[in-house]
């Protein structure tokens, strides 16, 4: 009796592993999406409450949001030619699909720390544009940033 695996032996092996692959591939596909993903919503929310923490210690900072990017700039209007200002650009894939803001900028009253001219709601919504996930950052009347 020979010993040995058949043809179709190997080829149902082969072509269970290659199932598996392709699997797998498309879960770390998606982790890698959701991370970047996941790092984009906290540099939004960092950059928010940097600008109120800033704010409150007497030095006055406020976020401007465009389509693809957030700019942290001091004082309560935004100069696009101020050299101080500090961009963060939203990756090409990803884009801030609404924004519901005075302005488009969320500037913090210095004294309370709450967000001046506040209009109910607040709203930022960042979307993926491969996905179409979106991410809304609600910025309630004093200035905690809920993600949803």
């Amino acid at each position: 009796m020979k010993k040995g695996y058949t043809l179709v032996e190997l080829l149902t092996v082969v072509g269970i592993m290659a199932i598996l692959f392709t699997i797998s591939t498309a879960s770390f596909g998606y982790l890698h999406v959701q991370g970047r993903f996941d790092y984009v919503t906290s540099e939004i929310k960092d950059a928010i409450y940097t600008a109120k923490a800033q704010t409150l210690n007497g030095n006055q900072k406020s976020v401007y949001f465009e389509s693809g990017r957030l700019v942290l700039f001091e004082g309560d209007t935004f100069d696009p030619e101020d050299l101080d200002n500090l961009e963060t650009a939203i990756p090409d894939d990803m884009i801030i699909s609404f924004i519901n803001l005075p302005s488009s900028s969320i500037v913090f009253s210095p004294s309370t720390g709450y967000p001046s001219n506040y209009l109910e709601p607040y709203n930022i919504t960042l979307s993926d544009k491969k996905s179409s996930v979106n991410r809304v950052f609600s910025v309630n009347k004093i200035g905690i940033v809920e993600v949803q």
